[in-house]
């Protein structure tokens, strides 16, 4: 599944420094993730991490960089996921980026309602792609 034609923001508070990342997941799906942070100004990879998820216990990533460094920064993820119970074929995957344990505002919420989702018995795992820009409140004009 590749969500990146989807031009998605989430608006930032300017004075809350701490965003966390989480990928969850319905039960019985197994999800992983590759997250990638770019600076829009440098080019440059700010920050790279990896998050798992299984049986409802979440992955999370506390960000590193400032506030100030995320304004305009794009956030990218490539998930697989598959589910441990071969008769369970639906089931639900999120990202939830929050500020202060507060959820951050989106302009498209970051969930899938997924069906014919693969075993993971087979060895062959479907993928989630897409992105994000990341928008300090202030810079809105």
């Amino acid at each position: 599944m590749d969500t990146t034609k989807t031009a998605r923001f989430c608006i930032l508070n300017p004075k809350i420094d701490s965003i966390r990342i989480k990928l969850l997941v319905s039960n019985p799906l197994l999800a992983g993730g590759d997250f990638l942070l770019y600076s829009s100004k440098s080019k440059t990879k700010l920050e790279e991490f990896k998050l798992t998820s299984e049986f409802l216990k979440n992955g999370s990533y506390l960000l590193n960089t400032s506030i100030e460094q995320l304004n305009k920064c794009l956030f990218s993820w490539e998930i697989l996921y598959c589910s441990a119970k071969t008769a369970a074929t639906e089931g639900a995957i999120a990202i939830e980026i929050s500020q202060n344990d507060n959820p951050a505002k989106l302009t498209f919420p970051l969930k899938w309602q997924l069906l014919n989702i693969p075993p993971c018995r087979i060895n062959n795992p479907a993928r989630i792609s897409g992105n994000l820009t990341f928008v300090v409140s202030e810079s809105i004009k």
